[in-house]
């Protein structure tokens, strides 16, 4: 045979071998792709999960410093005191009666605060172990002080919804 001839053969014998080849590398490169794709789509998961937790908790820590810097919470929770204190009455009186004005405002401002921050929890707003690690005695301590007006309240109403959000994480912070 001769050269030329010889060439042609081995070059047809060739031609399956470099299209299977061809498919194979064909084959290799789309599920390295698909591959990368789905690398890629996991690590944007997990930064928008670590985007999410980095905004929860500078939520969290924002409403806590608004907390401590707030006068009319601080007023709330004094006033709260004196009532819960006084022997000769309960805040209760505080949810039926027009007299105190005043303090009834206080004690409604706190408790709406306080219920602000308790929904926040529920609708994962903020973070439940940094305010339990923050507040979790001023909120069971408020709400016990506060259960005879928070009662009142409701059965004036007849609405039990009135602070739920708040009695909830206090019994979420309880266990």
């Amino acid at each position: 045979m001769s050269d030329a001839k010889q060439c042609a053969n081995d070059y047809l014998w060739a031609m399956p071998t470099i299209g299977t080849l061809a498919l194979v590398v064909s084959v290799v490169a789309v599920l390295v792709a698909y591959n990368a794709i789905k690398t890629n789509r996991k690590i944007s998961e997990d930064k928008t999960i670590a985007d999410r937790k980095t905004a929860k908790l500078k939520n969290t820590a924002d409403i806590l410093v608004r907390w401590r810097e707030d006068d009319k919470v601080r007023k709330g929770l004094q006033v709260l005191r004196d009532w819960h204190n006084n022997p000769e009455t309960s805040v209760s009186v505080l949810a039926t009666s027009s007299n105190n004005k005043d303090d009834l405002n206080d004690l409604r401002y706190l408790l709406n605060f306080m219920e602000d921050i308790a929904a926040g929890v529920k609708h994962d707003i903020y973070d439940e172990q940094f305010l339990r690690s923050s507040i979790r005695s001023i909120v069971r301590n408020t709400w016990t002080m506060a259960k005879p007006f928070i009662e009142s309240v409701r059965a004036k109403e007849k609405n039990n919804a009135y602070y739920e959000h708040l009695e909830r994480l206090k019994n979420i912070f309880e266990n």
